[in-house]
């Protein structure tokens, strides 16, 4: 680490990514029971919009760092540290300090890049556990991509009520959530419905793993098209990514 400061993304204000400025910070060792991790790659997530347009449920502190979701090289261990070692790659766990149970408040408060400061810069310090490893097959593009998109849909199909081989999925639309729901409902063993207002993307997500694909322009009544094809018995679960609008 021959160089004391580094470069990092900042929003004096909250008016959008247009309004980001780039500026030098010095750079800290980890102390006990911290690791110093180079930043390779930092995803954009919807989250990462609003937080910059200052619309995000929780406003986080001032002088905010964006970004969330990234991996890197591990460039120094603190004190006490034995669970990693130079030059591993990681990626960050989203709420930093969720390890096991329950999600609380004061949890969710370490959640990086909107109630915690993020990413967006050369270099970060996490907590040891603030991090898991990178299977070597995955590049560290492809790792940003996993902390929140793929986690939710995770989360979605085995949070309460775990999926189960041969259950059914409907998944709406072909986005990061839905798009990952599917490559895990697939290898699940589950059957796929996906909608869409696209055929080119019915036709991209045919090879993730659908089963079924309705274009919703097309059939409107795609919950009737639905229920069709599952000869009446419906869908054991639905992957619902448009919020509180479309409830």
């Amino acid at each position: 680490m021959s160089s004391t400061t580094f470069k990092q993304y900042w929003l004096p204000e909250k008016k959008g990514f247009d309004s980001l400025k780039l500026r030098s910070v010095p750079k800290e060792l980890p102390r006990l029971g911290q690791i110093l991790v180079r930043i390779k790659a930092v995803s954009l997530n919807w989250r990462d919009g609003i937080v910059a347009i200052g619309t995000y449920l929780f406003p986080g502190p001032n002088a905010l760092v964006p970004g969330s979701d990234g991996p890197g090289i591990v460039e120094a261990v603190g004190e006490g540290v034995t669970e990693w070692t130079v030059g591993d790659r990681v990626v960050a766990n989203f709420t930093q300090e969720h390890i096991a149970g329950r999600l609380t408040r004061g949890v969710g408060l370490t959640q990086l890049g909107g109630e915690a400061q993020g990413l967006l810069g050369e270099y970060f310090i996490f907590p040891k556990t603030g991090v898991v490893k990178i299977p070597d097959y995955l590049s560290f593009e492809e790792a940003s991509c996993l902390p929140c998109a793929a986690l939710t849909a995770w989360n979605a199909l085995y949070g309460l009520t775990p999926l189960r081989p041969g259950q059914t999925v409907l998944l709406q639309g072909t986005g990061g959530v839905a798009t990952f729901a599917l490559q895990i409902a697939h290898v699940a063993g589950a059957e796929t419905i996906v909608t869409s207002s696209s055929d080119d993307k019915l036709v991209k997500v045919k090879d993730l793993g659908t089963t079924y694909g309705i274009n919703y322009n097309k059939t409107p009544d795609w919950a009737a098209e639905a229920m069709r094809i599952t000869h009446g018995k419906g869908v054991d679960h639905i992957i619902e990514i448009g919020g509180t609008l479309t409830l």
